[in-house]
């Protein structure tokens, strides 16, 4: 695979020591930095307590001054606030809206796969999971099978939707 993220060797010249020491205080200023990060792994979970820990030890610092270092700045959730979609939205036809229901089908069907709304895939896995999808609609559509046509094309749309919140601007401005 010829891609710089999984060939990244930045910490090459580094002892053991120093590399987890770095990348302990890369996760760290992120939890700090970023209102989504906070939310999942800052005050209040085992990674926080784990990772401020590490750092103090590595620092010889104090653990409790550490905590509040990198306390999360304006952590939240990043589903909260997202308002609802209305119950009859006007410029939706009728097959939009059996497409979403149909959206919604595939994420209960997949519920066993893991928790959506916990997954949060980086980059490479949305392309991964966009081709995956897109192969599966194409064959569905080479072959004229309109249930699996229905079916990639939600899967797809899902992990099309997953790709824009994790990656995307959908942020308010």
């Amino acid at each position: 695979m010829n891609n710089t993220i999984w060939n990244s060797t930045s910490m090459d010249n580094l002892s053991p020591e120093a590399k987890a020491q770095k990348a302990i205080r890369h996760v760290l200023n992120r939890i700090e930095e970023h209102p989504e990060i906070g939310y999942y792994l800052g005050i209040g979970t085992e990674s926080f307590a784990l990772l401020t820990e590490a750092d103090a030890t590595f620092n010889k610092a104090d653990v409790e001054l550490t905590r509040k270092r990198f306390a999360p700045m304006n952590a939240r959730n990043p589903y909260e606030g997202i308002p609802e979609a209305e119950e009859s939205t006007p410029d939706l036809t009728i097959s939009d809206k059996r497409f979403f229901t149909a959206m919604e089908r595939e994420l209960v069907a997949n519920r066993n796969k893991g928790n959506w709304q916990a997954w949060k895939p980086d980059r490479i896995t949305c392309i991964d999971e966009l081709f995956d999808h897109l192969r599966k609609l194409v064959r569905s559509l080479r072959y004229n099978d309109p249930d699996n046509v229905t079916e990639h094309a939600a899967d797809l749309a899902n992990v099309a939707a997953k790709t824009a919140a994790e990656h995307g601007n959908l942020e308010e401005k």
